[in-house]
């Protein structure tokens, strides 16, 4: 689909950076194979940009690539998938996929539980955002641009309540003893496409550290509560 999109571009452009149509700007320089680069340089998943802008001469390790690599589980993707799957819920209010992306990769805390990595994820960004005058500024070409920019201070406010919000249901959720009354937490924010009855309600032997009580990767495991609800 990538490779289609930048043969679709404006004639005369260049390959590496086409012009692409935007219904408000009109012609808008940009690089999506860039991005692509920039944020499985997150994932450290070994993506080569050649594999797209050779894709003649690299069509083998790329389609393995592709089919592969990029498909086995990451802690990354999967807090963008988090990430998404709570904007997708409250719908237009919130910022576009790419910034939710831009904003993990930028922000991303690794830990054993994906609940404690999405915690501190999401409070690294509510300190890049307070700390930088809430501006996100796109890591590929156009460099620079801030996302946020045409977002209206009432917008801005409304994903910071709605982001004070979620890390406040996070910290109460890792401190849970119970996998059930966590996963409730969570609920509150991912709506019934994380359903809290595949929780267990118990309470584990071994607290500190205890992989099944990382109520938000077991539900999303079983439910992909990211995918959209038709």
């Amino acid at each position: 689909m990538l490779q289609k999109a930048l043969l679709l571009r404006r004639e005369g452009d260049n390959f590496d950076s086409p012009y692409l149509a935007e219904t408000k700007k009109g012609w808008l320089l940009s690089n999506p194979v860039e991005f692509i680069a920039w944020f499985e340089g997150k994932t450290k998943s070994g993506f080569q940009k050649a594999f797209i802008y050779e894709s003649i001469k690299y069509a083998e390790p790329y389609e393995k690539w592709l089919t592969d690599i990029r498909k086995k589980d990451c802690q990354i993707r999967r807090l963008v998938r988090y990430m998404k799957a709570w904007a997708d819920l409250k719908r237009s209010e919130m910022p576009s996929g790419i910034i939710m992306t831009i904003l993990i990769g930028e922000n991303f805390a690794i830990d054993d539980r994906d609940d404690i990595a999405f915690h501190d994820t999401l409070v690294n960004i509510r300190h890049y955002l307070l700390s930088n005058g809430f501006k996100c500024p796109r890591p590929t070409t156009p460099i620079g641009e801030d996302l946020f920019a045409e977002k209206s201070e009432l917008e801005k406010q409304f994903f910071m309540n709605a982001l004070n919000a979620l890390i406040q249901s996070a910290n109460i959720s890792i401190s849970a003893i119970n996998e059930k009354e966590a996963c409730k937490e969570w609920e509150k924010h991912f709506g019934t496409r994380f359903p809290c009855h595949m929780a267990k309600d118990i309470i584990p032997p071994i607290i500190k550290n205890e992989a099944n009580l990382d109520a938000l990767k077991r539900t999303a495991v079983v439910s992909t509560p990211w995918y959209p609800k038709n």
